[in-house]
């Protein structure tokens, strides 16, 4: 769990930084796409993670490739993490930035796993729902296609879930045929 730790601190140093000069909702959004570039593209995540790629070549790449869509300061941290040998912590690191930012701003993340993609109205009314659960207004959504959910989705948000999934329905239909069977035999 060191990295765990480790992760943590450049997360914080960065959040620090980013609200001294305040950035932290650009970089946000940087650290979000970067996320979702990690996420998306094994070549990106094989790249940072090679140790047989030296660091020059690693930052001179992280420089050309990032420079022109994100803040400077997103880049200069990329390239201070690789410098120092944490561009294999890259990925924890993005992570912990963004749920600092959050917990600093409020935002709660609505995690949804949903059979099939979802329409914007419909990801709207789960948003609403969340609203009215929690008080809050800040609401980021996060939807995920679940292909085992056989229809239907199920919602996560703040330690709490909600299964409006079809492989539920079905299950409290087996268990409730199954024990309505035990008690007329």
């Amino acid at each position: 769990m060191l990295f765990n730790t480790v992760s943590l601190r450049y997360a914080k140093a960065l959040i620090e930084l980013c609200n001294e000069k305040n950035l932290t909702e650009s970089v946000y959004a940087n650290m979000k796409e970067m996320q979702y570039l990690l996420a998306e593209s094994y070549e990106l995540r094989n790249f940072l993670k090679t140790p047989q790629i030296d660091d020059k070549t690693k930052s001179s790449l992280v420089k050309k490739i990032f420079a022109p869509y994100f803040q400077e300061v997103t880049v200069s941290f990329l390239t201070l993490l690789i410098r120092k040998g944490r561009s294999d912590l890259i990925i924890y690191i993005v992570y912990q930035f963004i749920e600092l930012y959050r917990q600093q701003t409020g935002i709660i993340l609505a995690q949804v796993r949903s059979a099939t993609p979802m329409s914007e109205t419909m990801q709207q009314k789960i948003v609403e729902k969340v609203k009215t659960a929690t008080g809050s207004d800040k609401i980021e959504i996060d939807v995920q296609i679940d292909k085992t959910l056989l229809g239907g989705y199920k919602l996560y948000f703040n330690g709490k879930s909600y299964d409006a999934s079809i492989k539920k329905e079905l299950d409290e239909i087996k268990s409730l045929l199954t024990s309505n069977k035990t008690a007329t035999c």
